[in-house]
């Protein structure tokens, strides 16, 4: 897995160097927010992604559409707060129907009544933390600022 959430100073060029990672499985590009759907046309040479996490990339579009269905082995996908991809959940999956898991824009999962309303918003971003995080194994270029799993 590759967790680069956060990363402001990665790019679409920044994402098509990961074609030489061809065994990736899983990314996360949470709030990534330069990245374009032109970053999703470079996953494409990546024929085992399976996890993707877009939440946040604000300027993914429409287009993008086309190049995750496209993606033979993607089976999870989150796309919360990506205000140009309109998508919804039964439009991946008419695309994609081997989705097993779609987190849509346009729907909003309902407040759990057990939910503790003094939690932090720290505390939330990390509890939907794309990937559980092992031990580092290998840093990549400082141009990711991440690791890989």
């Amino acid at each position: 897995a590759l967790d680069l959430t956060g990363n402001s100073g990665i790019t679409d060029d920044g994402i098509a160097h990961l074609k030489v990672v061809t065994e990736l499985v899983a990314l996360s590009v949470k709030y990534c927010f330069q990245l374009t759907s032109n970053s999703i046309g470079y996953l494409l040479t990546l024929k085992k992604i399976t996890y993707l996490n877009l939440t946040g990339c604000s300027k993914i579009d429409q287009s993008s559409v086309l190049y995750l269905h496209q993606l033979p082995m993607l089976r999870w996908l989150k796309i919360i707060n990506c205000p140009k991809l309109q998508a919804t959940k039964e439009e991946l999956l008419r695309l994609k129907p081997n989705l097993q898991v779609i987190t849509a824009q346009k729907e909003r999962p309902k407040p759990d009544s057990n939910t503790s309303s003094q939690v932090s918003s720290k505390t939330t971003t990390r509890k939907d933390s794309a990937f559980p995080k092992p031990k580092p194994a290998v840093k990549v270029s400082p141009a990711f600022n991440g690791w890989i799993y």
